[in-house]
């Protein structure tokens, strides 16, 4: 039987994101954790006090997951459209890769009722636009894009057409290729800013 190197915690957090994915944030209990998990209800609470420190863990995987885009966009030196490309790339390439995650970024009944949570996904959106934002701005600045629009605008849309194209994609049950989708819309985007 081959050894599984994930800990405990981490497969929690998985389990964690695949209930939302099927029961939203009602069906995520302890108990069904530990359910699906085939462990007992105090294993689980030796790993997480309770169901807001899972999604607020699960939260905080967002953000340093777009940290380590950001930083590979800086060590490369990419030139702002094509850190755009990256950046979008990249995202939808893990949203694609695993869909369930989509499920959290909508899950609007998890941040309603929840406001450390509400803050840290307003977070994790405005540093989202803050860094379109500055690659745009990087980009007129460069020449690379026309002023016809503010740089904010421009981040807005480009961010906007990833999250409706995602949430239709995942709306269909996922049967298109909806990376070749979204990246063909960016390319577009980009022909027209410049």
């Amino acid at each position: 039987m081959p050894k599984s190197y994930l800990t405990r915690k981490e497969k929690i957090i998985i389990n964690a994101i695949d209930i939302l994915d099927q029961g939203g944030i009602n069906g995520l209990t302890m108990k069904e954790i530990a359910n699906q998990q085939g462990i007992t209800e105090p294993a689980v609470y030796r790993q997480f006090k309770n169901k807001q420190e899972i999604v607020l863990t699960i939260l905080g995987r967002f953000s340093a997951f777009d940290k380590a885009l950001e930083n590979a966009i800086y060590q490369h030196a990419y030139a702002p459209d094509q850190a755009i490309v990256y950046l979008m790339e990249s995202h939808i390439t893990y949203y694609q890769n695993y869909p369930q995650v989509i499920t959290v970024l909508f899950s609007f009944d998890v941040y309603r009722y929840d406001p450390e949570a509400l803050a840290l996904m307003e977070m994790i959106m405005k540093q989202r636009h803050h860094l379109m934002t500055k690659l745009v701005m990087q980009g007129v600045d460069q020449g690379l894009f026309n002023s016809e629009q503010e740089p904010s605008d421009y981040a807005e849309m480009l961010l906007g057409q990833m999250e409706s194209t995602m949430y239709r994609w995942k709306l269909d049950d996922c049967r298109k290729d909806v990376k070749q989708i979204l990246m063909k819309r960016v390319h577009w985007m980009l022909k027209k800013m410049k």
